[in-house]
């Protein structure tokens, strides 16, 4: 599939599957697949039936997703029909055959190579290593792959935007198996072409994911052919097939137009001993003696070949545009390999060794009980060793690749896990930090109401062993200790414990029916009314019934009641109890909730703060009293407790007074204002509250 427009917007996601998703392609996301040309392609799909699915958040900008070209693929490169996988001569040898033929292992340089996905066409890259050895990823490929063989310009026929380079295309085994593990990008941007030595050079437009464990091939620019060569290749959209010469290659001149005046000796001629190169072989690239890059193939000049028989019996010969005549070209950026392998290097090295991109730690951040697989991506050929800066929070293996670190001890924190090459205690490869999970209480509901028939709570992110428990208005069921019902009305809880006896998490729930608080004013002039609001948190839908009081009742007041809140009336000098409970879809009555009210005849500025913490301001003598005499009275001030115990106490003629009660306990206390004629003082419920 070739898009001419492809932009995701952020947060989004973009999948490609066929019917019955036996293949799913993606996610892709704008990290990775945005791009500045915005052209993008993805892999062909196995089957005649392809799904495009694709998410966005609600508050994304939009994307935009154009389809220029559909593809169908005429050759089961898949292998799921009768026929041989792909459509490569039987005298191939899979790539998975180099050590049971050749007795060599091609392993790091078998992760270089790609299948190039061409519209309808195929051919072969690989990833090369530049002196920066920035992982950036160049891919070396054959010119005619996108060039008419005609074309002397420097504008491809054929769109690099769209093409789709796959990594680790091959039989698992030699000779048996399917590519399971095949890795695709889509997109590239052109850096450097060169007409005489066939040679391409492109750079992907994505950035290769760590987890794609890819490798970037060395090269060697010498002038002398190597003397023994091996090729590693896609025939035909073929699973990657491996080639070997044992003698000496020797330079040739490639002549496809007789009008070439530029092609002498350039390229490289080897004589394969085993295996061959076929079409779709194109750009794969040749390597010498020492495992680096001197060509890439342009084809055989000679070739009278067009079918498989014909390839298996002719002389098995593949000629390569020269590395070494690439690398200056046609003296231009745009024509030669040096600028972009050898960036500002007056003086480049002659050879470059290969290396794998930089090794990760695949994502884990939050570690259980039950572990974590943790693998590095692009490790040392070495055994990989494994250390955790915080043991008494995690453990881990300490050497192998993946390995599992796993949570332990009831602590709470973070670490860094580390990969180290040679020993414990050798150089860091990669790291990451690493979260200790918490155990986690669930319950089938919301918000949560225990009622008087068991329900099921459920832990996770546990260790393996715990033990529950519950607040004591609540039973635990004998036969399953992770049930729980009512014992009463309130705030309770369940909680797990460690065989320590150490709580490791809790939840709290509603028993029966909820508590509840009452807002609303502690004095009220006699003769106005005041409005108090039952405060019910986040209970509103467990709650079905209201139930409001008034004390001391008949002939001092009147209740109105509106569910939940109520308005009330004072009629007479006191102090006043406003209650209310309410019912629960458990259908039983919650506890009673207070609020405490002064009503008082007179005016008084009322003390405050109130509730107060430190100094509470008390003020006399600014209003007439009972007896109408006012400010020329002596008042006599004085806080008791709950029990009758005088606590504090002043006199004064009128003005403020101010008691310091930061060193009692919380609670309610009551204040005693006597103004020297009366028989009984004034009196005001003073609360304490830190």
């Amino acid at each position: 599939m070739i898009y001419s427009y492809f932009k995701l917007a952020e947060g989004s996601k973009f999948f490609v599957y066929n019917e019955d998703k036996t293949m799913v392609l993606g996610a892709f996301t704008p990290e990775v697949s945005n791009n500045p040309t915005n052209e993008f392609a993805t892999n062909l799909i196995q089957g005649s039936t392809i799904v495009l699915e694709y998410y966005e958040t609600k508050t994304s900008d939009g994307g935009i997703i154009k389809i220029s070209e559909v593809i169908h693929g005429y050759i089961d490169i898949f292998g799921f029909n009768s026929r041989a996988l792909g459509d490569a001569a039987t005298c191939n040898l899979d790539a998975n055959c180099d050590v049971t033929v050749l007795g060599q292992n091609w392993d790091n340089e078998k992760r270089a190579v790609c299948l190039i996905i061409i519209g309808g066409d195929a051919g072969s890259g690989c990833l090369i290593n530049n002196t920066s050895q920035d992982f950036t990823p160049y891919i070396l490929t054959a010119r005619h792959n996108f060039f008419d063989d005609n074309n002397s310009g420097s504008i491809p026929d054929r769109n690099i935007g769209t093409a789709v380079f796959t990594f680790h295309y091959l039989r698992p085994n030699c000779g048996s198996g399917s590519p399971t593990n095949a890795q695709s990008i889509a997109g590239a941007t052109l850096k450097a072409q060169h007409r005489p030595t066939d040679v391409l050079l492109v750079e992907l437009n994505s950035k290769i994911p760590a987890s794609y464990d890819v490798y970037f091939a060395g090269w060697d620019r010498a002038s002398t052919g190597a003397t023994t060569a091996t090729g590693l290749h896609h025939p035909n959209a073929d699973a990657m097939k491996i080639s070997q010469a044992r003698s000496t290659a020797t330079a040739v001149s490639f002549i496809v137009n007789p009008f070439w005046t530029d092609v002498t000796q350039n390229h490289w001629r080897v004589t394969f001993n085993d295996g061959i190169v076929q079409p779709g072989s194109s750009g794969s690239p040749l390597f010498n003696q020492n495992r680096r890059i001197v060509g890439q193939l342009h084809g055989n000049q000679n070739n009278i070949c067009s079918t498989n028989a014909c390839f298996c019996t002719q002389t098995p010969v593949g000629e390569y545009g020269r590395f070494d005549l690439s690398w200056t070209g046609g003296g231009t950026n745009g024509s030669r390999l040096s600028n972009w392998l050898a960036p500002n290097l007056s003086s480049p090295p002659q050879t470059l060794d290969g290396t794998y991109s930089a090794a990760s730690i695949s994502a884990v951040s939050t570690v259980c009980y039950n572990g974590s697989s943790v693998t590095l991506y692009n490790p040392p050929l070495s055994i990989v060793y494994w250390t955790v800066d915080n043991p008494n929070l995690f453990t881990v293996a300490s050497s192998g690749n993946p390995i599992t670190v796993t949570r332990i001890g009831t602590g709470t924190g973070s670490a860094v896990l580390s990969a180290r090459n040679g020993s414990t205690s050798g150089p860091v490869i990669a790291s990451t930090n690493i979260t200790a999970c918490t155990p986690v209480i669930n319950f089938n509901g919301s918000p949560t109401l225990v009622c008087s028939t068991y329900v099921q709570f459920y832990v996770s992110n546990a260790p393996t062993s715990y033990t529950w428990g519950c607040s004591s208005n609540l039973l635990q069921d004998p036969n399953n200790p992770g049930k729980f019902k009512s014992n009463g009305v309130g705030s309770g809880y369940v909680f797990i414990k460690n065989s320590s006896n150490v709580e490791l998490a809790r939840y709290n729930v509603v028993v029966g029916a909820p508590e509840i608080t009452i807002s609303g004013p502690t004095s009220v002039a006699v003769g106005s009314s005041g409005s108090f609001t039952a405060d019910i948190g986040n209970n509103t839908a467990i709650v079905t019934q209201y139930a409001w009081a008034f004390h001391p009742g008949s002939g001092s007041g009147a209740l109105y009641d509106y569910g939940n809140w109520a308005n009330v009336y004072f009629y007479s000098d006191g102090y006043y109890q406003v209650s209310c409970q309410v019912k629960s879809t458990c259908n039983v009555w919650g506890p009673w909730a207070f609020r405490y009210v002064n009503a008082y005849s007179y005016s008084p500025s009322p003390p405050y703060p109130n509730p107060v913490s430190d100094i509470l301001n008390i003020e006399t003598g600014t209003n007439a009293g009972a007896n109408g005499q006012g400010a020329n009275l002596t008042y006599d001030v004085r806080l008791y407790d709950g029990y009758g115990n005088l606590l504090l106490q002043q006199s004064n003629r009128g003005g403020m007074l101010q008691f310091n009660v930061s060193a009692l306990p919380d609670g309610i206390y009551y204040l005693h204002i006597y103004d020297g004629v009366s028989a009984t003082p004034e009196m005001q419920q003073i609360v304490v509250q830190h």
